[in-house]
């Protein structure tokens, strides 16, 4: 069975999310025509980015974005190029991707009251004798502190963000995922949440990664022009909060990239494990980037890239 390993970036205009059904029918109708004769069913690895801008990779057209293991990923799997968030928080997406429902759908608020009783993607998996995993961010209801079997997922760990680690805030994250999949290699199909911190504020990366952009330097290195309109008052409003463009942006590309490195890493430990040709690994995003506002750490940093649309967070 070939991989089919999806890259998928949620536009930031307003309209109705057709993603979290989609990714339903991909996930469940693949396993229902597996072969009887295949050895089990494919994985599933559902990376899901934070405050990401829309284009925010190399691959979407971001100008200097340095992101080569999701460019990759775009190239050689498939890119989903036109759906829509339905609110500009984590909550209204992640209650689609999970039940594959319209948040407004429910009658109280999901972090609050949970799914109320509607199916997950990982219960029905799990009854597809999948071993269901969640690393990473959660607000999903529960008192923000799940615990196993949760949505039957049969291993929950909320994994906060590495502050000035120097592999990236995310690195705890993956290294948690990448446990999870060297543990489950040769058992029942797994199906993988890894939901990370990147690109949400603060933006504040360790001076190594900075320096994979010290040729982003000088005045006269950031060309404003090759952003879109929409990106110029993005633009205005982080330089009124300090600092000059050049460093402003290097810290956010230092961000995006160390992201970039630890879903290169998951991927590197697919492929040395054997699962690569089993394996469906999808790259999306919560909803658009958060602009710059005062109460922000470092609010002059937040420069995520919607490309031509004018929506955000």
């Amino acid at each position: 069975m070939s991989t089919l390993r999806c890259c998928k970036i949620l536009n930031t205009a307003a309209g109705v999310i057709r993603f979290p059904s989609l990714c339903f029918l991909l996930v469940l109708g693949w396993i229902q025509f597996v072969p009887s004769e295949a050895a089990r069913p494919p994985n599933v690895v559902f990376i899901l980015a934070e405050d990401f801008g829309w284009a925010d990779l190399a691959c979407f057209g971001h100008p200097y974005a340095r992101t080569p293991n999701i460019d990759k990923l775009a190239k050689e799997g498939a890119r989903f190029m036109n759906f829509h968030i339905t609110g500009k928080t984590c909550a209204p997406s992640r209650t689609g991707f999970m039940t594959s429902r319209h948040p407004a759908s429910f009658p109280n608020y999901m972090p609050d009251w949970t799914f109320q009783g509607v199916p997950t993607v990982t219960e029905l998996l799990k009854g597809a004798d999948y071993t269901t995993g969640h690393i990473g961010k959660w607000h999903m209801g529960h008192d923000d502190e799940p615990t196993d079997g949760v949505y039957g997922i049969d291993y929950v760990r909320k994994v906060g963000p590495a502050r000035r680690n120097s592999e990236g805030k995310d690195f705890d994250v993956f290294t948690e995922a990448i446990k999870f999949i060297e543990n489950n290699s040769n058992n029942s199909p797994f199906y993988l949440n890894v939901w990370t911190h990147i690109a949400h504020s603060p933006v504040d990366p360790h001076s190594d990664l900075v320096e994979e952009f010290d040729d982003v330097l000088g005045d006269d290195i950031i060309d404003r022009r090759k952003f879109s309109k929409n990106m110029q008052p993005i633009i205005d409003l982080a330089l009124d909060f300090g600092g000059n463009l050049n460093t402003n942006m290097r810290n956010y590309l230092a961000d995006v990239w160390s992201l970039d490195k630890q879903t290169g890493r998951l991927l590197q430990k697919l492929d040395d494990l054997g699962l690569r040709e089993n394996t469906i690994v999808v790259f999306t995003a919560d909803q658009g980037a958060a602009p710059p506002i005062s109460g922000q750490s470092n609010p002059q940093n937040m420069l995520g890239y919607a490309g031509g649309f004018r929506g955000g967070k």
